[in-house]
C-alpha cells in the first residue's frame, strides 16, 4: 500500500471521527432544543388553566352586575377556580411560572370570593362578591402578563442559544476542514514531496548518474535521509572512479612490464656493445666521447624504465617515526644544485605548531616530493622564488607541507586532471610524476591538492601567478580525515 493511499486512510478516519462529531452535536442540539420547549409547554399549559379560570370568574362578575348572579353557581365556580388553582401550585412549572408568592395571595382571593358567594343571598348586596371577583381577575391579568412575559425571555434566549451553537458548529466544521487542508498541503511539503525527489535521485543513480544530489533541506528525518543519500552517491561515485583508476593502471602496468621487458633486451646489447668499443679506443679520442654519452643516454633511459615500473605498480610503504624538518630538509638539499643551475632560490619555512616526529615512508614521500619540486624548478623562471613551508594542519592529528612556485600557473581545464597518470603539459614530459606525487600521499592515508595562487608578482618581472601544491598527511598512521563541510551532497 502506497503512502498516499495511507494518508487517504488516515483522512478518511479523521473525517468519519468529524462526521460523528458534527451528529453527537446535532443530537446535543436536538436536546436542548426539547429542554428549552419543556418551559413553554409548561407555560401553556398554565396560561389556559389561568385563562379558563380568569373567563368564569368575568363571566361571575358580569352575571352580577347585570343582576343574573346564581349563589350555587358561583360558588360551584370559585371551588372549581381553587381546586384548578391548588393542581397548578402542586406541579413545580406551574408554581415556579405563577410565582409562589402570587399563587398564595391569588388562592387567598379565590377562598374569600368562596366565602362571600356562600354567605350571600338573594335580594342582599353583591358588591362586596363583585369588588372581591374584580381584585381577583386584576390579580390574574398581572400573572398572566408576568407568565407571558416569562415566555417571551424563554423563547428569546433559546433563539439566541440556538443560534450560538449553530454558529460554534459551523465555525468548528471550517476549523476542521482548514486543518485537513493545511494537513493535506503540509503532508505533501514535507513527506511526499522529498519523497518524490528521492525517487527521482535514486531513479536517476541506478541510470548511472552519479553526479546527481537530492537538494532536500528540512532539517528533520527526511534531511538526513536526504544527507546520507547525497553521501551515498559520493561514495559510490568515488568508489567507482577509484575502481576504473585501479584497473586502469592495472592494464597499463601490464603493458608497461611488457614494454620494458622488451625494451631492456637490446638496451643491455647496446650498452655492452658501447662498453666493448670504448675499451677499445681512448677515453679522450672523439669516438670514445661518443660511446660514454651512449652509455649515459641508455642509463638514463634505464631509470626512465625503472620509475616507469615503479609508478605502474602497486605502491607498498613501510611508514616509521622520522624527524619532520631533517627530512624535509634532506629532500630540499637533494635539489640545490639544480636550483642553483637554475638562478631559483628555494625557500624554506616550519611554521609554530609544526609537529616534530611523523610517520612516513621517508623513501617513497621523498620522492613524491621530489617530484612537485622538479615540476616547480622546470616552471619558475631565473631569480624566481619556490617556497616550502611545513605546519600543523587546520584538522588535530595531520601535518601539511606546501609548494609554491612563481611559474604560468595551472590552466583552468588542466586542475582537475593533473594528477592523471600519463597526462602532462610539458613538452617531453611523461605525466608520471604527478601520478606517482598522488600515489604515495594516498597510500599514506593523506590528499595533495593542487591550485593556482591567488594574485601574482609585478607585471614586467617575468613571473606568473604560479601554483601550489599541499600534502595533507596524517602525523600517525590510520587518522581518517573529517568529512569536509564543503563535501557535496
Amino acid at each position: 500500500m502506497g503512502l498516499i493511499a495511507k494518508f487517504v486512510i488516515l483522512a478518511s478516519l479523521l473525517s468519519a471521527a468529524v462526521g460523528v462529531n458534527i451528529v453527537a452535536v446535532v443530537w446535543s442540539i436536538g436536546m436542548l432544543e426539547r429542554e428549552l420547549s419543556w418551559p413553554l409547554d409548561s407555560m401553556q399549559a398554565t396560561l389556559e388553566n389561568l385563562h379558563e379560570i380568569r373567563t368564569e370568574l368575568i363571566d361571575l362578575e358580569r352575571r352580577g352586575r347585570t343582576g343574573a348572579l346564581d349563589r350555587d353557581r358561583a360558588v360551584g365556580v370559585l371551588s372549581r377556580s381553587v381546586d384548578r388553582l391548588a393542581s397548578l401550585d402542586g406541579e413545580f412549572p406551574g408554581r415556579m411560572r405563577i410565582g409562589i408568592g402570587a399563587g398564595e395571595n391569588l388562592r387567598r382571593r379565590l377562598e374569600d370570593a368562596g366565602r362571600l358567594a356562600g354567605a350571600w343571598s338573594p335580594g342582599a348586596s353583591s358588591a362586596p362578591l363583585l369588588d372581591s371577583l374584580a381584585s381577583t381577575v386584576t390579580l390574574m391579568d398581572r400573572i398572566e402578563r408576568r407568565v407571558i412575559e416569562d415566555a417571551s425571555l424563554a423563547v428569546d434566549f433559546g433563539r439566541r442559544l440556538r443560534q450560538r451553537v449553530l454558529g460554534a458548529i459551523l465555525l468548528s466544521a471550517l476549523l476542521t476542514l482548514a486543518t485537513i487542508g493545511l494537513s493535506a498541503v503540509f503532508v505533501r511539503r514535507w513527506v511526499l514531496g522529498p519523497i518524490d525527489r528521492l525517487r527521482e535521485g535514486t531513479g536517476r543513480l541506478a541510470a548511472g548518474d552519479l553526479s546527481h544530489r537530492v537538494e532536500i533541506e528540512t532539517g528533520d528525518q527526511m534531511g538526513l535521509l536526504a544527507a546520507d543519500f547525497n553521501t551515498m552517491a559520493s561514495t559510490i561515485d568515488r568508489l567507482q572512479k577509484e575502481q576504473i583508476e585501479r584497473e586502469r593502471l592495472a592494464a597499463m602496468g601490464e603493458m608497461l612490464r611488457r614494454v620494458v621487458h622488451n625494451l631492456r633486451t637490446p638496451l643491455t646489447g647496446i650498452r655492452a656493445l658501447a662498453e666493448s668499443s670504448r675499451e677499445e679506443v681512448a677515453d679522450s679520442s672523439e669516438v670514445g666521447q661518443m660511446q660514454g654519452r651512449i652509455i649515459a643516454s641508455v642509463d638514463r633511459f634505464e631509470g626512465w624504465l625503472r620509475d616507469l615500473l615503479k609508478a605502474s605498480s602497486p605502491l607498498q610503504v613501510r611508514p616509521r617515526r622520522v624527524m619532520l624538518e631533517p627530512w624535509i630538509k634532506g629532500v630540499i638539499e637533494g635539489r640545490a644544485d639544480a636550483a642553483s643551475a637554475r638562478g631559483v632560490r628555494v625557500e624554506f619555512r616550519m611554521e609554530p605548531g609544526a609537529p616534530e616526529r611523523v610517520e612516513i615512508d621517508a623513501e617513497q614521500m621523498s620522492r613524491a616530493a621530489e617530484a612537485v619540486l622538479d615540476n616547480a624548478l622546470d616552471v619558475t623562471p631565473r631569480d624566481g622564488v619556490i617556497g616550502v613551508t611545513v605546519r600543523g594542519s587546520v584538522e588535530p592529528g595531520w601535518w601539511s607541507v606546501e609548494f609554491s612556485d612563481e611559474g604560468g600557473g595551472i590552466g583552468p581545464g588542466d586542475l582537475g586532471r593533473i594528477f592523471e597518470p600519463s597526462f602532462t603539459t610539458k613538452p617531453g614530459g611523461t605525466g608520471i610524476g604527478l601520478a606517482m606525487t598522488k600515489s604515495i600521499v594516498d597510500a599514506h592515508g593523506g590528499r595533495v591538492e593542487a591550485r593556482n595562487r591567488a594574485a601574482g608578482p609585478a607585471s614586467g618581472s617575468g613571473r606568473g601567478p604560479g601554483a601550489i601544491f599541499r600534502f595533507e598527511i596524517p602525523i600517525e598512521r590510520g587518522a581518517a580525515w573529517p568529512e569536509q563541510a564543503t563535501e557535496e551532497r
